[in-house]
């Protein structure tokens, strides 16, 4: 069935391998029509070497239209290069500048230095959903510095007396400087002491 779609009415039932191998020589039928491809292969050579010298021409135009400028010309043209480049730079320099004054007014609020800078460009950008990214980070973080330090000042709780408690048999029994000392750091405690065995 493949044969007979191959070769078309030029199949025979019952031709011999040598009989289709020959028809298929002699037809070129099978092989892959590659005219098309360097037809292809052509045009794109051809349309390469085109843009080449069309390149070349432009490059060749503007080397002329250059000679053909005055003096004045070359020099407004120099000039408004010159003015293009130095308002890039002053573009680039205001956005620093920006960056710059946020980041010490994120800084002055308590904001890492990280976050401070990127929370600057952020703003210098225009780009405010980060900025409240960065306020919603700096929040969390503040909450967590006043946590610690809420824990770091609450003192350990007190279980009962301790063995350091001062009672009015240890006073007794310490010499009079020490008994004068313990009453000037502690006046309290001492009039306490004694007014407890009154």
């Amino acid at each position: 069935m493949y044969l007979q779609d191959l070769l078309g009415d030029a199949y025979k039932e019952g031709m011999t391998l040598e009989e289709v191998s020959q028809l298929l020589e002699t037809e070129k039928i099978g092989r892959a029509d590659t005219s098309a491809l360097d037809k292809k292969d052509a045009e794109i050579k051809k349309l390469k070497e085109t843009l080449s010298k069309k390149n070349s021409e432009a490059a060749d135009y503007k080397k002329q239209y250059e000679a053909y400028l005055s003096e004045e010309e070359k020099k407004k043209l120099e000039d408004q290069a010159k003015w293009e480049a130095i308002a890039e730079e002053n573009k680039t320099l205001k956005r620093d500048k920006s960056i710059s004054e946020y980041t010490a007014q994120f800084l002055g609020l308590g904001y890492s230095a990280d976050l401070a800078k990127d929370t600057a460009v952020a703003m210098t950008d225009g780009d405010f959903t980060k900025v409240m990214e960065c306020q919603k980070t700096f929040a969390e973080e503040t909450e967590k510095k006043i946590r610690a330090e809420v824990m770091r000042g609450n003192p350990d709780p007190v279980g009962g007396r301790s063995e350091s408690t001062m009672t009015l048999e240890k006073l007794r029994k310490m010499s009079i400087e020490d008994r004068y000392a313990f009453s000037q750091e502690h006046p309290d405690e001492y009039k306490n002491l004694y007014e407890k065995e009154n």
